[in-house]
């Protein structure tokens, strides 16, 4: 089973932060997706840690896992488990696009985020994880 860890961050307007894929990206080239990646060795703070570095030079100290989120597509494609978590208000300090992935960031307000032109369910996925998060 694949797991992974998906950062929510929103700036002090309750924006959520997402991050277009590069248009040469392999996997869904140009689509818009939160902070994340794959969980690898440690704990999945310090994996969320080390994604929302890589990907948008924030470094963090108070992260806060929020319910596990097991998702099966409806691609049929194996059951991934998603590890969905929330920063403390980020603020005044803005992203920077740090790996050649994404071509660019930009908050959205919940109720206008680009469905789109999203990852497939991500929407559903942010959905859950807001209807349902809670610190544990």
């Amino acid at each position: 089973m694949k797991r992974f860890v998906d950062i929510m961050v929103f700036n002090d307007e309750d924006q959520l932060l997402l991050l277009r894929r590069n248009k040469f990206c392999e996997f869904m080239p140009d689509k818009w997706g939160l902070p994340g990646g794959h969980v690898e060795d440690g704990s999945l703070i310090e994996n969320a840690q080390r994604e929302l570095e890589e990907e948008t030079g924030f470094i963090v100290d108070k992260l806060y896992l929020t319910k596990i989120i097991n998702w099966t597509y409806k691609t049929g494609d194996a059951c991934t488990t998603v590890f969905v978590t929330f920063t403390e208000r980020i603020g005044e300090d803005l992203p920077r696009i740090t790996t050649t992935e994404h071509s660019e960031w930009q908050y959205f307000d919940i109720d206008k985020l680009p469905v789109d032109e999203m990852l497939p369910e991500l929407f559903d996925i942010i959905q859950y994880g807001l209807n349902n998060s809670e610190k544990i």
